[in-house]
Formats: structure tokens, C-alpha cells, sequence
């Protein structure tokens, strides 16, 4: 999928692959009042399971209840940063080629590195339970 789809699939699930293996189906959260919520109001996140925030260079984990992995990517989806992040930090930048934040759940990034490509694929659209 290429940045501009990704952004029309706000609140949407997508597939999350590297080389031929799906690792997260996540939602995208490309609206204004989507990002900001993020995942504030989770008790936990799945395995497997995760948030895209497009476009997003920065993330906070203040008011969150448990850590997460972060993984910064460029338009490209490549990984420029790949950090846990426990709750309660203020600020984690992405650097300046980041466009977009994947968080999952902590540990669950080990394996990806700085540099790593990874692609998405839409998925059936679905309603997010904070929205229900």
C-alpha cells in the first residue's frame, strides 16, 4: 500500500509483513483525534495487534498502562528506529526520515532493526471498540 492509501484506511485494520510473513495486523490511525487517542485508552494490546499513526515523527507513552515497541518508518515503510518504550515517557522522535509509528506490543519488535522493509496490505474494514 503506498502512504496515501494507508492514510485513506484510518480506522481500518492493515497487515504488516516482512518478506513473506505477516507480523501485526494494526489500525490505522491517520486522523487528528485518532493519533492523539492512540492507545490511551487500552488495558493491554494483543500479540500480535497493533497501531499505525500516520503521518507521526514523535510519540509519547504518558498516561499509558504498559510498555510497547515502537518502530519509526519512512514513506518507503522502511524502519529508521526500533525502541521499547515504557509508560509514562514524554517524548520519543523518530528522527527526521520518519513518517509514520508502528507501536505493538513490547517485545515483539526484537527482531527488526534500523533499515529493515517492511510492506502493508489492507485488510476487511472494522470498527475500533473505542468507537462502538
Amino acid at each position: 500500500m503506498t502512504v496515501a492509501a494507508i492514510m485513506r484506511a484510518d480506522g481500518r485494520l492493515i497487515a504488516v509483513f516482512r518478506e513473506d510473513v505477516c507480523l501485526w495486523r494494526v489500525r490505522v490511525a491517520a486522523a487528528p483525534w485518532r493519533r492523539l487517542r492512540g492507545l490511551l485508552e487500552c488495558r493491554d494490546l494483543p500479540p500480535g495487534t497493533g497501531l499505525l499513526l500516520i503521518p507521526c515523527w514523535a510519540i509519547h507513552t504518558v498516561g499509558m498502562r504498559f510498555p510497547i515497541d515502537v518502530v519509526f518508518l519512512t514513506r518507503a515503510g522502511v524502519a529508521t528506529r526500533v525502541q521499547t518504550v515504557p509508560p509514562g515517557r514524554l517524548l520519543v522522535w523518530g528522527g527526521w526520515a520518519a513518517a509514520m509509528a508502528l507501536e505493538v506490543p513490547a517485545g515483539e519488535a526484537d527482531t527488526l532493526r534500523p533499515g529493515t522493509p517492511l510492506r502493508f496490505y489492507g485488510m476487511e474494514p472494522m470498527v475500533m471498540a473505542a468507537d462502538r
